[in-house]
């Protein structure tokens, strides 16, 4: 179950950062940025848009060091190390911006998804609900704060949490699939099944969006569905392995391990994609 991630994986629930492309102090919510650390962030904005977030980081950790007062490079730089999967340094750099700004959305959704990254989801957890406070009516975080109480087990707090967000963004493709999988996951199979063919049907559909509707029609045992499905996107020793997994989830009881299990499938059907394509 992806966290699309509030800024994605996860999808991350942070968007990147708009700066200013003018000389002089840039001056923020999260400090005061001088000419030098300004241009520093141009251009490391402009390398990982480019592609390169590897080569990005030298010039935000440049910045943050020139600009001390300010958060705006460290949330920049926790940003790009969250996106790369590098977790355990991304939250050091998330704890030092929260030291200059506490109630930043985006240094506390980032280190929450950190937080999920590392398995750690009642910390992540307490970092999403200090955000919602923040920016109530933002759905990302809520998509983010149900992922938590899946990957606890608590399938009821997180289907209430993205119905929530739903309610808000009704056409949220991120809420409306991570409902659906967790329905499918704690045996809702018809309203399930419903919710991700919606999603299916959505434009911005991707290959783990189909894949999560055939996992759902395996889960319900309804395996012929599932393979057609999985043939979208899969070749036929892949759709087989698939149809073998959902066997093994249909016996699993316990809702957290489920949520894991799936996580471990949609790596697998992210890699498949990328080698068909």
């Amino acid at each position: 179950m992806k966290a699309h991630h509030p800024a994605r994986r996860p999808g991350a629930i942070a968007g990147l950062l708009l700066l200013a492309a003018c000389g002089g102090p840039l001056e923020t919510e999260k400090g005061v940025l001088n000419e030098d650390a300004a241009s520093l962030m141009r251009v490391a904005e402009t390398t990982r848009s480019a592609g390169d977030p590897g080569a990005a980081i030298p010039l935000y950790q440049r910045a943050a060091k020139l600009a001390p007062e300010s958060s705006e490079p460290l949330i920049a730089l926790g940003q790009t190390l969250n996106e790369l999967g590098a977790y355990n340094e991304a939250s050091r750099v998330w704890t030092r911006a929260l030291t200059l700004t506490p109630q930043d959305f985006a240094a506390l959704t980032g280190f929450g998804t950190a937080l999920t990254g590392l398995n750690q989801p009642h910390l992540a957890l307490v970092k999403f609900e200090q955000a919602l406070t923040v920016r109530p009516a933002d759905p990302a975080i809520h998509n983010a704060i149900g992922v938590a109480h899946d990957m606890l087990g608590n399938a009821d707090k997180a289907q209430t949490t993205y119905r929530a967000g739903l309610e808000r963004a009704p056409d949220d493709i991120n809420l409306m699939n991570n409902l659906g999988l967790s329905l499918a996951l704690s045996g809702n199979f018809g309203e399930a099944i419903g919710l991700l063919e919606q999603v299916m049907q959505m434009p911005r559909a991707t290959a783990r969006h189909r894949q999560n509707l055939a996992l759902a029609y395996g889960l319900a045992g309804e395996t012929e569905k599932a393979a057609r499905i999985g043939r979208l996107d899969l070749d036929e020793q892949r759709v087989m392995q698939n149809l073998s997994f959902y066997a093994i989830l249909r016996d699993m009881s316990d809702h957290a391990k489920r949520v894991a299990a799936v996580g471990s499938l949609e790596n697998a059907v992210t890699i498949a994609r990328d080698a068909n394509d």
